[in-house]
Parts: C-alpha cells; sequence; structure tokens
C-alpha cells in the first residue's frame, strides 16, 4: 500500500523542471538508443545507466530505462522506478499519460510477483523462507503479515 501511495502521490503531483545535460550524458543516451535499435538491451542499458550517473536527473534517460526494463528485461520494480523518476522530472510531458498507465501496470507485476513470492515462502512453511522473502521483499505489504508468522514459527 506505501508503494501505492507513493506512486500515486509522484505521478499526481510530480514537480519538475528541464534540465540542461552535459554533452558526456547525451553521448551516453545516444549511444544507448543506437544498442536499443539493434537489439542489444543490456548494452543499452548499460549506456543509460552510465548517463544516469553523470546526470541523475535526466529524464529522457530514465524513461529509456523504464521502456527497457518493462519491455525487454521485465524487471517491473526498476521499470516502476523510472517511470517514476521520469514523471517527477517531467510533469509536463506530452506522453505522461502513457507513462503513469506503464507505471501502473508495472507497478500491478510488481504486487503480483510478490504475492507469489509470499504464498511460495508460506507453502514452505519454515522460519529460513520468510526470512529470504523478507530480505528479498523490502516493504512489501505483506511484510507485517510474513514478521508475525516468522515471530510463531521461531522458537521462544
Amino acid at each position: 500500500m506505501r508503494i501505492v501511495l507513493l506512486l500515486f502521490a509522484v505521478l499526481v503531483g510530480a514537480g519538475g523542471a528541464f534540465a540542461q545535460v552535459s554533452p558526456d550524458a547525451l553521448q551516453r543516451k545516444e549511444a544507448g538508443n543506437h544498442f536499443l535499435k539493434q537489439r542489444q538491451y543490456e548494452q543499452a542499458r548499460d549506456q543509460y545507466l552510465a548517463a544516469l550517473h553523470l546526470e541523475p536527473g535526466y529524464a529522457d534517460a530514465h524513461y529509456n530505462l523504464g521502456v527497457i526494463y518493462f519491455f525487454r528485461i521485465q524487471n517491473y520494480p526498476r521499470a516502476l522506478y523510472h517511470f517514476v523518476e521520469y514523471a517527477r522530472l517531467r510533469p509536463d510531458a506530452e506522453d505522461l499519460h502513457q507513462v503513469r498507465a506503464l507505471s501502473i501496470q508495472a507497478l500491478e507485476r510488481v504486487e503480483a510477483a510478490d504475492r507469489v513470492a509470499y504464498a511460495a515462502a508460506l507453502e514452505d512453511g519454515t522460519a529460513a523462507a520468510l526470512q529470504a522473502y523478507l530480505a528479498d521483499h523490502p516493504g512489501s505489504a505483506f511484510g507485517e503479515e510474513a514478521l508475525a508468522r516468522l515471530r510463531e514459527l521461531q522458537p521462544r
């Protein structure tokens, strides 16, 4: 639920301004675009990440990373993060409605994966499985319930 509220706050009340990017960051983003066209997704991702290392507020690099993580690498938590950053940095972008829709889809996939992982930990029924779940899913909607079940399993 915390993730949903945070996402909603960012997507509805985003604020930010366009910033000039350095030539090096622009060059990295363009290299990422080249790799993306060549369907070399990991190399494209690496170039976009390098652009963000140089310019953390580079909205276009966040957008491109969101696209790669969502459609190609299928890492929905990372896609969600980059789409939210894009929305925060470019609140007046013409494609913001599309980014919001992708953000919601990514969030739904993150929540579905979280639900499956929690169910697997419950099915395993061990303290180790619940501890691993909690370590792998910080801030999960099932976190408090998982902690309660873990306390029940641990010797007193």
